[in-house]
């Protein structure tokens, strides 16, 4: 009987050992273990998350606690606090298949691409076979649309009784812009993208000159231009991203008399041609609830030269992008008036596969560029603000639809000279409205 007695207790304190485990103080803790371990099999994310936050700061600290914690802040879609556990058990076993698969995820459902791919160097060699082909999976994407504006300038001289001897004016007629591009992993560490566009516009020029003649031609700007941009990802948190543009503007002025004998001395129509070219880039700390990013550009824009220097910071609040906030500043130090350019982005998700962005710049937008350098603004009519709005919507895991609308209110300016040829101004604004559509296809 009391050898029964005995072993009974045996397996009393057998069991209790080992479901309790004592920390540096001696007081007793749960089996995080075992724990971890039934939560995670029986997929309740919510208590395995909360386990395992307690797990760790109790000091039960070790991979499988670090990937079974991520994986339940995968599965409940905060990627930013997985990536946080999950690069913690990486840097325990960076050999680990599963651990670096939901990495790879949660890095790209925050934006982070090149940093998923810098993470392929640490699968083997038949996960990193599959990985590395869906990494290097080229992504398409075009977009296209027009531009509508209620643009008038004017140009006049009146004699002192107020009666017009000269006027001369330009009224928007159409416009339109396409962009179609390909980003291309080169390598684990190594995207580029590269991408062409074209703008088209025409405007109505009419001379009207008194008592001798009135002539009328159509004002067309045709511009192509030319992006190429490597991102080079140097650490997990780390991005430089080098940018080149080149844009080409052809100007044709075909003006024609209402008199037959006039056009004969007209010759041929006006033609401008001239080249833009902006070096740069930006560089991009990458943290799990937040980015930052620094770039300075050099812009060669009808012959002038001049400098641009820009940051923002990209803010996740709940760890996805369901909500994120982009606030960013530029400036440019050869502009003597409004040097600074101030943006404010707001992006949310409205229904399963529907993301919504809207934004506001504030300040004058002529010679500058943005997105590393991805849009030219070399208009030369002055902007004061634009709001806009995107609207997102992922028809399947390879297609990407998108809606954008643009309003930009700009300056503009009537000249006229009276007796003495004394010039006189009268300054109005106009409003540019841009619609575009686009499609984004992530190749197989």
């Amino acid at each position: 009987m009391r050898s029964l007695l005995t072993f009974a207790l045996l397996i009393i304190t057998l069991i209790s050992t080992a479901q309790t485990n004592a920390d540096s103080t001696g007081n007793h803790l749960p089996d995080y273990e075992s724990i971890t371990l039934e939560l995670y099999n029986q997929k309740k994310w919510d208590s395995l998350l909360i386990t395992g936050k307690e797990a760790i700061k109790a000091g039960y600290d070790y991979f499988n606690v670090r990937v079974r914690t991520g994986a339940a802040a995968f599965h409940l879609q905060k990627y930013s606090l997985s990536a946080k556990h999950l690069e913690k058990a990486v840097e325990l076993n960076n050999k680990n298949d599963y651990a670096n698969e939901l990495l790879y995820y949660a890095y790209t459902f925050t934006g982070r691409k090149p940093h998923a791919g810098c993470l392929t160097r640490n699968f083997s060699p038949d996960l990193n076979h599959e990985f590395s082909k869906k990494f290097m999976n080229p992504t398409l994407y075009i977009e296209a649309g027009p531009v509508i504006s209620n643009d008038t300038k004017e140009t006049g001289n009146i004699d002192e009784n107020n009666s017009t001897l000269f006027t001369e004016k330009y009224s928007e007629q159409n416009a339109f812009y396409l962009v179609a591009g390909l980003k291309k992993p080169l390598g684990k560490n190594f995207i580029v993208d590269i991408a062409v566009s074209q703008i088209n516009l025409s405007k109505h020029r009419s001379i009207y000159i008194r008592d001798v003649d009135s002539l009328n031609g159509d004002f067309k700007v045709k511009q192509t231009e030319f992006y190429i941009s490597p991102a080079v990802c140097l650490n997990k948190r780390l991005q430089l991203i080098p940018a080149i543009r080149f844009a080409r503007t052809d100007i044709s002025e075909p003006i024609l008399s209402i008199d037959s004998i006039t056009n004969l001395y007209l010759g041929n129509p006006i033609g401008i041609r001239y080249n833009n070219f902006i070096i740069g880039g930006k560089a991009i700390y990458s943290h799990n609830y937040w980015q930052a990013d620094v770039g300075m550009w050099h812009l060669t824009i009808n012959d002038s030269r001049s400098m641009q220097y820009s940051a923002s910071v990209m803010v996740l609040p709940f760890g996805n992008l369901n909500l994120y906030s982009i606030s960013g500043l530029s400036y440019m130090p050869d502009r003597a008036n409004q040097p600074f350019i101030a943006s404010q982005t707001i992006g949310f998700k409205t229904f399963n596969k529907t993301w919504l962005e809207l934004s506001g710049t504030k300040g004058n937008l002529v010679n500058t560029v943005e997105q590393n350098a991805q849009l030219l603004n070399n208009q030369v009519v002055e902007s004061n603000y634009r709001i806009a709005s995107l609207l997102i919507y992922d028809l399947n895991k390879q297609i990407r639809l998108t809606l954008r609308y643009q309003l930009i209110e700009n300056d503009a300016a009537t000249y006229f000279s009276v007796k003495n040829y004394e010039i006189q101004r009268a300054y109005t604004t106009y409003f540019k409205h841009i619609i575009t559509g686009g499609i984004t296809w992530n190749i197989k």
